[in-house]
């Protein structure tokens, strides 16, 4: 194997993290170029890296036979020559995924492309620090296999304009699950990064506190961009499209801690028609034709976007109770979770075509009992560029405050880090003391009249599901969510997300 000491920092990035964990001065390149040799170099590099140092993999196209990973070493950088310069194709690893970092601090992944891993493309765990930056992780579609013949074209997938037929179409059996992952970590910056063909998100962030999404891209995953049960996160810039659900803002049930504060901004989240393709999990039950999803997260601010084209709904906001008529019930049962979300602020947004065909596939897959349902519910109507599934919770006066509990927030809600679990769910801090009436705007979902759309297609504005149930037509009327109408105020702005390091 190449290995070799280098004078030379590479890159800013590499400097930042140098200084942190060792000589700025003196940084360790570990040298990896194309050849036949270069995955027994690859896994010794890893296996043997130490901190401070860099592993640097030379431009072109790398077959890696084994998955790449290491743990429980800080300030590593690992750099390719860019996202479009140096490939890894892990299309004959047995198993496993293509880059995981485990329990380390001030990671850079930067300037490479994984593809046909087994399982998640680039995968950090429990690290505090992580950058990843002009990556890419994608799968091989049905049309062409990537090659080290192919590989600078056949990287480089649209999504075609409304109405068009794609020319990529995914792998169903040969796609993994994630492609860039970090998880059960902190102070996260994820830029200039794109994800193609996973069966469950292409961008996730899960399990997390401080973190920036930004000018990412995402097309053909089932779901777009995920930020699940993570604290304080900002995702602006990015394009989401032609998945099945563009971006996805939520709180799963039987998690360590659940997520507030997350500002969606600034993106465009256009086209995501493509059927689902999951294998498993919470994600199977993803419709096709989602632009935004926010479910049972609080503190959700979604301005500036454009979100268009979307067959069955421009944004959606749903509980856990809407899922438990489902037959998924675990939400609900959790009682450490709020299962609706509260907060939700939705302004100066573009919608554009959304809600026109909203369809069940017919294929028996669980998509199509939540579509079933969401139709049921509208008493067979369509979309909308807006649904809200109209459940809310009322006070439970007989459950008092947690005493075995982490702490609150400044609002009053319970934070839960695996405390016990309680006898009942504890909401008294979404009502007013003397009148037992919820606190409006702070705890309601304000959808201002400053966003704009387009009233010339077919399906509504709004749709309010329960409620066009319980009056046996649809319920189109999104004045009670014009808080600034409404309550003379609106919800105030999120903070910024502001991640360490960056």
């Amino acid at each position: 194997m190449n290995r070799f000491t280098s004078a030379l920092v590479a890159g800013t990035a590499a400097l930042t993290l140098a200084g942190c964990f060792g000589s700025s001065s003196d940084v360790a390149l570990i040298g990896i170029q194309p050849g036949p040799g270069a995955s027994a170099e690859a896994a010794q590099a890893f296996d043997e890296v130490q901190e401070g140092e860099v592993i640097r993999f030379g431009c072109g196209f790398f077959e890696i036979n084994t998955d790449l990973s290491f743990s429980d070493v800080n300030g590593v950088t690992i750099r390719g020559c860019g996202k479009n310069k140096t490939v890894l194709s892990f299309a004959d690893s047995p198993s496993g995924n293509g880059i995981l970092v485990q329990n380390a601090e001030g990671i850079l992944i930067e300037g490479l492309t994984v593809v046909d891993t087994p399982d998640d493309g680039i995968r950090v765990e429990n690290s505090d620090g992580v950058t990843m930056r002009d990556v890419r992780a994608i799968w091989s579609g049905l049309q062409e296999t990537i090659t080290a013949d192919n590989y600078s074209t056949a990287i480089q997938v649209d999504c075609p304009a409304y109405g068009e037929t794609p020319v990529y179409q995914t792998n169903p059996v040969g796609s993994g699950k994630y492609g860039l992952y970090p998880t059960d970590s902190r102070n996260i910056l994820m830029e200039d990064s794109e994800s193609i063909g996973a069966w469950d998100a292409g961008i996730y962030l899960g399990q997390s506190e401080d973190a920036i999404l930004r000018n990412n891209r995402a097309a053909f995953n089932v779901a777009g961009i995920e930020i699940e049960n993570t604290n304080r996160a900002d995702a602006y810039g990015n394009i989401s499209e032609c998945n099945t659900a563009g971006l996805m803002v939520f709180n799963l049930p039987g998690r360590p801690f659940y997520g507030d504060q997350v500002r969606v901004f600034d993106n465009v989240l256009r086209n995501n028609n493509t059927q689902n393709f999951a294998e498993s999990g919470f994600i199977t039950l993803l419709p096709r034709g989602i632009g935004l999803m926010v479910m049972a997260l609080d503190q959700v601010e979604v301005r500036n976007n454009t979100i268009e084209g979307n067959d069955a709904v421009g944004t959606i906001v749903i509980s856990h109770e809407l899922l438990a008529l489902a037959g998924e019930t675990a939400g609900m049962n959790d009682l450490q979770l709020n299962p609706w979300p509260d907060a939700l602020h939705i302004f100066d947004n573009i919608y554009n075509k959304n809600g026109d065909d909203p369809v069940i596939e017919g294929d028996g897959r669980d998509s199509d009992i939540l579509m079933g349902l969401i139709i049921s519910l509208n008493d067979d109507q369509g979309g909308a560029h807006i649904i809200w599934d109209g459940f809310i919770d009322q006070i439970d006066s007989n459950c008092e405050a947690p005493t075995e509990v982490d702490s609150f927030d400044a609002r009053g809600k319970p934070q839960y880090r695996n405390d016990p679990e309680p006898a009942c769910r504890y909401n008294a801090y979404k009502f007013d003391d003397t009148t037992e009436e919820r606190i409006k705007p702070g705890y309601w979902i304000c959808v201002e009249a400053n966003n704009a759309f387009d009233t010339e297609q077919d399906a509504p504005v709004f749709l309010n599901l329960n409620n066009s149930q319980q009056q046996g037509a649809a319920d189109n009327d999104a004045g009670p969510h014009d808080c600034a109408a409404e309550f003379g105020e609106t919800l105030p702005p999120l903070p910024a997300a502001n991640p360490a390091y960056f």
